[in-house]
């Protein structure tokens, strides 16, 4: 496990945007599972923790989000 240094902004009441370093870019979309969000490729994984979060809301973007550089 490691931490990544990463600045996190809500970009409205729905949204947020979390920026990490470039060389922990992975061209996938985040998913939700067990409170959480994550980005996944291969090997890597990285967890994006935001505290309590309305599971049903959650879900229902699940899968409709963007991974970008």
């Amino acid at each position: 496990t490691k931490l990544v240094p990463c600045e996190a902004e809500y970009t409205d009441n729905n949204s947020i945007v979390v920026r990490i370093p470039r060389n922990f870019y992975m061209d996938t979309k985040p998913y939700y599972k067990y409170g959480d969000w994550y980005l996944g490729s291969g090997n890597k994984t990285i967890k994006i923790s935001l505290g309590n979060v309305d599971d049903s809301a959650a879900k229902a973007g699940d899968g409709k989000g963007s991974s970008h550089l």
